[in-house]
């Protein structure tokens, strides 16, 4: 999942006052953007992988070094990864949130030769083996999922396609969307790009003028969609929207939308509902610790965190090993059970994707296949 602002400064970045002897002594260390995620979702992953055995094989630090100060955005994004990859005993490292974040700190990773899953990022230019592993599905493949319930599910025909253009989130959802339909002998009535301080209304007006969709589909985050929605609603109220993973139907989602949320739905990685043992335990673990309930995003760290731990546990704690491990899974070995669903870095892999419907302030999942193929 894209977003303008990302993590600054990671849990672990107080391990870095130890000084070089702790390379090798004690646990591995697995890296995340606590400032993001929040600490209480390391302290949920720390019991559970202490929870293996007396002793601690992993650890996810949450204490931030006081003196550490990066700055805003991607620029900051860069400098935590260059700190984050001279922290002793780092096996493997989570993050960031947003796929242009992540496409920059890639080589920062690979070069420090330091396994980096990506938990939220969607890009398809993602694809860097060895060292960047894609928990996400690609765009690609929610692009597909999206174009398939537009017309499968809704039995739309006449697709439009509103975008942001402002950074690789939107304009690699739109190409997935753009790019499944045609393959289905649909082509979009209309593509129209935005960015944050567009004129929603007008750009909205002028794609209708081009032609009237019987869906719409929005590539942009919970901010924009909420704009997109209202000028919709002043044109087409009942028409129906089907948004990316960028769109959490939260409590904050649905007081800025209002009535504009009528006939929405959202890609989801993660439905907080799940009857699955596994994620209902991890839900309550989650509010146990922190006192609010996780968020998809959330659940995607905790087994980005986990799937890390695990591959430490079974092939050691070396970086090496650990990338090894990652790249096998799901071929050479099953892939792991996370809360999210089933979790492989293999090419064929089984992508765990649920579309939601905004239905009374709350989203509840669609009587519809919940997983892509």
């Amino acid at each position: 999942m894209a977003y303008r602002r990302v993590a600054m400064v990671a849990g672990v970045l107080a391990a870095l006052l130890g000084g070089s002897c702790e390379r090798s002594a004690g646990p591995a260390r697995i890296a995340y953007p606590a400032p993001f995620v929040g600490r209480g979702l390391g302290r949920v992953a720390q019991a559970a992988i202490d929870a293996w055995s007396t002793s601690r094989v992993v650890e996810v630090p949450g204490a931030t070094a006081p003196n550490v100060h990066l700055a805003r955005g991607y620029a900051g994004d860069v400098a935590y990864a260059e700190t984050v990859v001279t922290t002793p005993r780092l096996a493997a490292a989570v993050g960031p949130q947003s796929s242009l974040a992540t496409l920059l700190v890639a080589p920062v990773y690979a070069e420090a030769g330091i396994p980096l899953i990506a938990a939220t990022a969607t890009s398809d230019s993602l694809d860097r083996p060895p060292w960047i592993f894609q928990l996400a599905p690609k765009s690609a493949v929610e692009g597909a999922f999206i174009a398939r319930f537009a017309l499968e599910r809704l039995g739309a025909r006449r697709v439009t396609i509103l975008y942001l253009d402002s950074d690789e989130y939107g304009l690699s959802l739109r190409d997935g969307v753009v790019r499944a339909l045609l393959e289905r002998g649909v082509t979009p009535v209309d593509q129209i790009g935005m960015i944050e301080t567009s004129d929603f209304r007008r750009r909205v007006d002028e794609s209708l003028r081009r032609g009237v969709p019987d869906a719409v589909v929005v590539a942009a985050r919970s901010p924009e969609t909420v704009r997109i929605l209202q000028a919709l609603r002043a044109r087409l109220q009942n028409v129906p929207v089907v948004a990316g993973d960028g769109v959490v139907l939260n409590r904050s989602f649905f007081e800025l939308a209002g009535a504009a949320a009528a006939n929405l739905y959202a890609v989801a990685w993660w439905d907080p509902a799940s009857a699955v043992p596994r994620s209902r335990d991890f839900a309550a673990r989650f509010r146990r610790a922190t006192g609010a309930a996780p968020t998809a995003a959330e659940a995607m760290y905790y087994d980005a965190i986990m799937v890390a731990a695990e591959a430490v546990r079974e092939a050691g704690p070396s970086p090496e090993s650990v990338r090894r491990w990652l790249g096998d899974l799901g071929t050479t070995h099953p892939p792991f059970d996370g809360v999210t669903g089933p979790i492989s870095f293999a090419p064929d892999r089984r992508v765990n994707l649920r579309m939601m419907q905004a239905a009374g302030g709350a989203a509840v999942a669609v009587d519809w296949p919940e997983r892509s193929r």
